[in-house]
């Protein structure tokens, strides 16, 4: 499974949020009791907002998972149809 989480670096809650999905993929990663392990790949796409890409090193130190800066160029949040704190998952 994939996660896509669209952050806004500058935003408190974006960045807990981010902290708590990092915490997740741990938690799913980990062996459970019956030997299983889930694996949830997890991307952070960065707001292209100016404040956003001035705080994308302290968010990048945050978290286990990749984070992206979304561009004028490349605007994967325009190309995903998505705003802040959305979540995409993709299965299979």
């Amino acid at each position: 499974m994939s996660v896509v989480s669209l952050i806004q670096a500058s935003s408190d809650y974006s960045r807990r949020q981010a902290g708590l999905l990092n915490e997740l993929r741990l938690d799913l990663t980990r062996d459970t009791n019956n030997g299983r392990r889930v694996g949830l790949h997890v991307v952070g796409v960065n707001s292209r907002h100016w404040s956003a890409k001035l705080m994308i090193n302290e968010l990048s130190t945050m978290v286990n998972f990749s984070v992206y800066q979304s561009t004028h160029q490349n605007d994967v949040w325009s190309r995903l149809g998505g705003y802040k704190d959305d979540l995409f998952v993709y299965d299979r």
